[in-house]
């Protein structure tokens, strides 16, 4: 899911030395900013990058960081979201979406301010 509709989708740092990235110079104390949505989307990485797939892999999405600015809490997120999804499907097997979701208003953020359910 992170992966697919991941809630932050830009990420900026400052360099700390200088370099070169693709063929561009970044010097020391630049903003470079990281689009994690469209990194998400590679098709030379992810095969159908569009299409939710539960199980895929490999699956080194960027979604949770890396290195020193990888999320702490990630695996404890993961675990938490199996148990979630995996019980509120086991306890409602006949839910479906009512209405569209209606997402945030938001660039570099995504998420919903509601998703309603039927049963």
């Amino acid at each position: 899911m992170v992966r697919h509709c991941g809630p932050v989708h830009v990420e900026s740092r400052a360099c700390v030395r200088d370099t070169v990235l693709g063929g561009r110079r970044i010097r020391r104390g630049q903003i470079v900013s990281c689009f994690l949505g469209a990194a998400n989307r590679d098709a030379s990485v992810f095969p159908e990058p569009d299409r939710l797939v539960w199980d895929r892999t490999p699956n080194r999405h960027p979604g949770f960081g890396r290195g020193p600015h990888a999320c702490l809490g990630a695996q404890v997120a993961v675990e938490v979201a199996r148990h979630v999804l995996g019980t509120i499907g086991r306890r409602f097997p006949q839910a479906r979406p009512a209405a569209e979701p209606v997402p945030r208003p938001n660039v570099t953020e995504h998420g919903m301010y509601s998703l309603r359910v039927s049963s």
